[in-house]
């Protein structure tokens, strides 16, 4: 045994990231540029998805043959199914491709990169739990998606509301209305915008709650859907007394969804007339698109009723290597703000003037200097037909989404409920989850047969997609029984 100094200290995390990148730093101080067709070489260890390949930039691997490390080396690009590879030489033979959860952080600092669908999912069961189950919503499933927190406030079997909080801002997103009286006041005022699927009592009837909540001196709440959603709203507002609110009665914007344009119209509690306002053009789907993100919706049949399914997508995250700026002696700047707008534009060809006078492109400072985090797409999908044109449009709404909210309305057992109701099967949630290559599947509008046994519709949709976010316990949907049993019950993340 050894005495350790009295003056001994473990590195912190800081002073261990600094090692161990300076240690790498060298070992590819002298590197060269080398590139792998990914379809001709086995990928191993713990990859990203291969679609997201900004996911992959930075990334620490390994080249292999049989049990022998050939060399290791950095992704430096990723597009087309090849990967370029920083390596200290030249490598051939390399039978497979380990990739290291090991990535550079916009510091340029080596360090453990996040698993991209790491974000805990839950099942909680509500706060205001009943007796009895047959009055239970069963539980909600609360979780993260990137840069939002999304809520299935009324539970798996509940009226679909979707509560999408966007954090960092005082703004709250909902996709459809159904009962809404376990969502405080306060979030019906912070709600911008509320994407309808469509008019169906237990997706809109939570519209009184928003209605109710918003009286006063609030912006206008846009709502989103399918064609004739503007009359369905006037005649909610129209069936109430609005004579003792002046000018303080809610506003609301409704576009309707009519394929290549939206249709837009203003209405105001205390005005009997509807104003009708300028066609809004839509182009590839997009129906909303804010700072930061867009909105994309689908038109699909829920046995001869439209319905509008959602995506939201987050813009890609631009970070600036901050070791990389420094070596080329480079101060930060308005200049980074112009190359970050033009990368989001896809202006590859343009120019910038640096700080020491220098010109360069858009592409050249974005492969010495860029490192782009990919956005993490979820879709919202409820209430739609078992049809090939439906399974076609949801699947490239959803295509390589990261989470996919789908209904599940019915087991396999009862497929003759789900065509005669337009619903989804417990097949076919998995089958479209599938082959849209979602990373993660949250099913949910379980029909209420199933209160006794959900396990049931969770096997069967395993059967069908292997990325499904199954209870890691079925006793969180008993919970309805015991009042005084509130915890939280993780998700078994192994499926």
């Amino acid at each position: 045994m050894v005495q350790a100094s009295a003056d001994a200290r473990r590195p912190g995390k800081r002073a261990r990231a600094r090692q161990r990148t300076a240690q790498w730093n060298a070992y590819l101080s002298d590197a060269i540029e080398q590139s792998f067709d990914v379809t001709a070489i086995n990928i191993i260890g713990t990859p990203p998805p291969l679609q997201e390949t900004h996911s992959w930039i930075g990334r620490q691997v390994a080249l292999l043959r049989g049990n022998r490390t050939l060399a290791m080396g950095e992704v430096q690009h990723y597009a087309n199914n090849i990967l370029t590879l920083a390596l200290p030489d030249r490598i051939d033979g390399a039978a497979s491709l380990l990739i290291r959860d090991a990535q550079r952080s916009p510091d340029g600092w080596l360090e453990t990169a996040p698993a991209y669908a790491v974000e805990r999912f839950d099942y909680v069961p509500p706060a205001d739990v009943l007796p009895s189950v047959e009055s239970s919503d069963g539980p909600r499933v609360v979780g993260r998606v990137g840069g939002v927190d999304v809520a299935l406030v009324n539970g798996v079997f509940g009226d679909p509301l979707l509560h999408m909080r966007v954090r960092h801002q005082r703004r709250s997103l909902l996709f459809d209305l159904g009962e809404g009286s376990r969502l405080p006041a306060r979030i019906a005022h912070q709600v911008t915008d509320v994407f309808l699927t469509h008019a169906h009592m237990d997706h809109i009837g939570g519209f009184l709650w928003l209605l109710r909540s918003r009286i006063g001196d609030y912006p206008a709440c846009r709502l989103y859907g399918p064609p004739g959603l503007a009359q369905h709203i006037s005649g909610f507002i129209n069936g109430v007394l609005w004579d003792r609110i002046a000018d303080r009665g809610p506003v609301f914007e409704v576009r309707e969804f009519h394929g290549d344009r939206m249709k837009c119209f203003r209405l105001q509690a205390g005005y009997l007339d509807d104003q009708a306002l300028d066609d809004i053009a839509i182009v590839d789907g997009i129906l909303a698109s804010e700072t930061g993100y867009r909105i994309r919706g689908a038109l699909l049949d829920h046995r001869g009723t439209s319905v509008v399914s959602y995506a939201y997508e987050p813009d890609m995250q631009i970070n600036i290597r901050k070791d990389r700026l420094e070596a080329r002696g480079l101060q930060p700047g308005h200049w980074l703000n112009e190359l970050k707008q033009q990368l989001l534009g896809n202006n590859d060809s343009a120019m910038i003037r640096l700080p020491d006078g220098d010109v360069a492109s858009v592409a050249e400072l974005a492969d010495e200097l860029v490192m782009i985090m990919p956005g993490k797409k979820f879709v919202y999908a409820t209430d739609l037909a078992d049809t090939r044109d439906n399974r076609q449009r949801l699947i490239r709404l959803a295509q390589h989404a990261h989470t996919l909210f789908c209904e599940s309305a019915f087991t396999e057992a009862d497929a003759d409920h789900a065509l005669r109701n337009g619903h989804l099967t417990t097949r076919a949630c998995g089958e479209i989850a599938t082959a849209a290559d979602v990373s993660r599947l949250v099913p949910f509008h379980f029909s209420r047969r199933y209160l006794h046994e959900p396990q049931q519709i969770y096997e069967e949709i395993k059967h069908f997609c292997n990325r499904v976010l199954v209870p890691a316990s079925m006793a969180v949907f008993d919970a309805a029984t015991d009042t005084d049993r509130q915890g939280v019950i993780e998700l078994d993340n192994r499926d």
